[in-house]
């Protein structure tokens, strides 16, 4: 008799709310993972101003409502997850959206490195563009990024990169360069296609 009493105190009713910090957070994954992962595609940046700005709304208000609920509560544990769910709302969109673009041309190289053995062992020794890597911009001012071996790492800055794609034939100017790992590169340009 005394177990089904204690089980009707503080912790149980704390524990009907544990998981919503988590459930919140999946959602929020849902929601911005992928507009985080792609943001450079045109499409997701006219989606982001035509409903960013609703969706910011929502989840303000959302939070705030959390937020007072989490005030008006008595049970200690309720409130830790509530707060916590507030903490998510407000730290999940900034992270997912300023996050994942910085990650993902390095996760997808090593997805392509670990899964072209043959490519990467045929390249090791000599210079090339490998692929085309990926697009975006809009009509005028579009960039393209361009996977490129280059044995020596010599090609670190826009100069070097520039000169280096000269003996492709290419009159491209490089506007960015990114190291993945010894030897390969993301070249990207403006408004130009590597040959």
């Amino acid at each position: 008799m005394q177990q089904d009493q204690r089980q009707k105190g503080p912790i149980s009713e704390g524990r009907t709310l544990r998981p919503l910090p988590v459930c919140v957070a999946a959602v929020m994954l849902l929601l911005f993972g992928p507009i985080g992962w792609w943001s450079k595609d045109f499409g997701v940046f006219m989606l982001q101003q035509m409903f960013g700005v609703h969706v910011l709304l929502m989840l303000l208000t959302a939070a705030v409502a959390i937020f007072i609920w989490a005030i008006f509560e008595k049970w200690w544990l309720r409130r830790i997850s509530l707060l916590v769910t507030v903490g998510v709302i407000a730290v999940m969109p900034p992270a997912l959206l300023n996050g994942l673009p910085i990650i993902r041309d390095p996760l997808e190289f090593y997805v392509w490195y670990y899964t072209h053995p043959e490519t990467v062992t045929a390249l090791a020794s000599r210079d090339d563009i490998v692929m085309y890597w990926d697009g975006w911009g809009v009509a005028g001012i579009t960039n393209d990024s361009f996977l490129v071996s280059n044995p020596d790492d010599s090609i670190s800055t826009t100069a070097a990169a520039t000169i280096w794609a000269q003996r492709f034939s290419s009159r491209c100017d490089i506007v960015a360069t990114q190291r993945m790992k010894a030897g390969f590169y993301l070249l990207t340009t403006a408004d130009c296609v590597l040959p």
